[in-house]
């Protein structure tokens, strides 16, 4: 049975080999006009989209399916609306994440190397009171950008994580978005985890965070009939496909190495228990 301390093993063993590979800087004037090794544009996100109905629109759009919109939010005072404060909204195509099982009641979670890890001590550093030993913790975003850390903190990021499979793969039409989600279930299935489920069927929706994104996205579960390899992306950098037991994902989340939220929220989702 597998332990915790073997997944790090495992994780830090891929570390080593991959020897960090992915990694984020701060996106520069230049690179708006740049193009990759095969010619295509560095920049996917274009700023400002126009919309001929309503004009500018202050944000960016992403091919891929994305759309940062700059919004104002507002709130209803008698028959009035009134300004409060402005953020952003996240806007996705309609995608999947896919709890994929076998018949030993296992789950298929994909290692994803992504750009997280934990605070910068410097900028924790930082929002120390003088004299009190206390510390302003709520001021550690402001501390990163008064400090100009941002460049340091991304340096900082890069780690494996266990997810389910998911994505936004362009699978074709469909007749309803649920024949189209399915679609994308299976191929992200196949491609992240070289899973081919059947029975698969839409269980419901997770919205990641509901402060930022204004749709949910779709959970869907699926029975394991048979691996392969895994095909992902040229964009992605995913490592190892496992089967968990239920007991060992409860250790892993109990010891912190199962922590993407989505996951846990659509393993919730689908009923599925440890």
């Amino acid at each position: 049975m597998l332990s915790v301390r073997n997944v790090r093993e495992e994780e830090n063993e891929y570390m080593e080999r991959e020897k960090k590979p992915a990694r984020a800087r701060l996106f520069a004037e230049a690179d708006r006009v740049a193009v990759k090794a095969n010619g295509e544009p560095l920049c996917g996100w274009k700023q400002d989209a126009t919309d001929p109905r309503i004009g500018r629109v202050d944000g960016y759009v992403n091919p891929a399916g994305w759309a940062l919109v700059h919004t104002v939010n507002q709130k209803a005072a008698g028959d009035q609306w009134q300004d409060l404060y402005d953020q952003f909204l996240l806007f996705e195509n309609p995608g999947a994440v896919v709890v994929c099982t076998d018949d030993a009641y296992r789950v298929g979670l994909v290692q994803n190397f992504r750009l997280v890890g934990p605070r910068l001590e410097e900028a924790l550093g930082a929002v120390r009171q003088d004299g009190t030993g206390t510390r302003d913790f709520s001021a550690y975003v402001r501390s990163l950008r008064d400090g100009q850390l941002f460049g340091r903190a991304l340096d900082d990021l890069g780690q494996t994580v266990w997810e389910l499979p998911r994505g936004l793969a362009p699978a074709g039409l469909a007749d309803n978005v649920e024949a189209f989600v399915r679609k994308v279930a299976a191929i992200e299935a196949r491609e992240e985890g070289g899973f081919e489920i059947a029975s698969a069927r839409v269980c419901g929706t997770v919205n990641a965070n509901t402060t930022f994104f204004a749709h949910s996205q779709y959970v869907v579960r699926g029975r394991i009939v048979s691996t392969g390899a895994q095909r992902p992306e040229d964009l992605e950098v995913i490592g190892k496909v496992r089967l968990f037991t239920p007991s060992e994902l409860r250790r892993m989340a109990d010891a912190d190495e199962l922590f993407d939220g989505l996951t846990l929220a659509c393993l919730a989702k689908v009923g599925y228990h440890f």
